[in-house]
């Protein structure tokens, strides 16, 4: 039986065997998918507003992105990080909607969080 160890690093050379603990390194520290967020903003009769303004921000460095909802009241956030807490919170005239939370253990490469802003009282 050949020692498939032994055939990988004479098939490899000098090079290869210097480089090839890079690249895995690489194919680990950065293979990792970003996920987004997407959701729909409405009232609580489940109406879509245009023109909220949904935040979202990194509960680690506290960074925070926006985006303002169109006549769906569709937003998203793409390219985050699955290592990162975040906190979702939609502002429409000064009326707010309930604070979401999408955890780092949250496993789901596009999640949807639906925010509603309760224009009534």
């Amino acid at each position: 039986m050949i020692n498939r160890e032994i055939v990988l690093r004479e098939s490899l050379g000098r090079f290869g065997r210097r480089v090839l603990p890079i690249l895995v390194w690489a194919l680990i520290a950065y293979g990792e998918q970003a996920r987004s967020i997407r959701g729909t903003v409405t009232d609580e009769n489940g109406h879509a507003l245009a023109g909220p303004v949904v935040q979202i921000q990194d509960k680690t460095t506290l960074q925070i992105r926006s985006y303002v909802t169109q006549e769906n009241g569709a937003y998203h956030f793409a390219d985050l990080s699955p290592d990162l807490t975040y906190h979702l919170r939609a502002n429409y005239s000064g009326i707010c909607s309930r604070s979401k939370i999408v955890s780092k253990f949250d496993s789901h490469i596009v999640t949807v969080v639906n925010l509603i802003i309760r224009l009534s009282k």
